[in-house]
């Protein structure tokens, strides 16, 4: 009788830690979270029916592009995302990832910025025009 009553309590205590841990509320990664302190979305767009790629800005010139799975499903998936500034280098992040791609940053005070976005679950792409040029 002993055994069964110093197992049910051990179960009641799995199952009470189980349940406090199954209710841990999952922190929702955000745009602005990812690249840092100060940035804000200029602009997002879809990228095919699973992902979407945002644009933001932080004051003296820094641009960040994040692209990130509307609803993760714990699984990775080729995502993709770019950023680059009128006559310079491309900066991307392009790999197998369960949340997000990036951040990228440019630095770009009063220069035009491109930025795109890749999801290889549905061939999703978007290509920003030339913009944001002051």
């Amino acid at each position: 009788m002993k055994n069964i009553l110093q197992r049910t309590a051990v179960l009641a205590g799995a199952a009470a830690l189980a349940g406090t841990v199954m209710a841990a509320p999952a922190s929702a990664a955000t745009p602005a979270s990812i690249c840092g302190s100060g940035y804000y979305v200029l602009d997002s767009h879809a990228v095919g029916a699973y992902a979407t790629v945002y644009v933001l800005y932080k004051s003296g010139g820094d641009n960040c592009a994040v692209t990130l799975l509307k609803k993760p499903d714990g699984k990775k998936h080729q995502l993709g995302v770019y950023l680059r500034y009128q006559g310079g280098t491309m900066q991307k992040d392009v790999d197998m990832y369960s949340t997000y791609a990036g951040p990228v940053y440019v630095h770009a005070p009063s220069k035009c910025i491109e930025w795109s976005g890749l999801s290889g679950i549905d061939d999703g792409t978007y290509v920003s025009p030339w913009e944001f040029c002051d």
